[in-house]
C-alpha cells in the first residue's frame, strides 16, 4: 500500500532484495524450484513465500503476479 510503513501490503517476493521483481528473482526461484526440504528460518533460501515446506505452483503464481504489475 506504500503508506511508508513497511508491512504485509509491501511485500514483494523479490529474492534478489533488490526492489524490484524481475528476471533476476526467477533465476533465484528457478534454483530452488522442487524443494521439498524448506525450514526456518531461510525457507529454501526465501524462494518458499507461502512457507509451505515446499517451493512448488503456489510460489511460482506469486513470484508471476509481482512481476507482471
Amino acid at each position: 500500500d506504500n503508506d511508508g510503513t513497511g508491512d504485509a501490503c509491501d511485500y514483494l517476493p523479490d529474492l534478489s532484495n533488490n526492489g524490484v521483481v524481475n528476471l533476476e528473482d526467477f533465476s533465484l526461484f528457478c534454483s530452488e524450484w522442487n524443494r521439498f526440504d524448506c525450514v526456518a528460518p531461510d525457507y529454501c533460501n526465501a524462494a518458499d513465500f507461502n512457507k509451505s515446506g515446499a517451493v512448488g505452483l503456489s510460489d511460482l503464481a506469486e513470484l508471476m503476479e509481482a512481476w507482471l504489475q
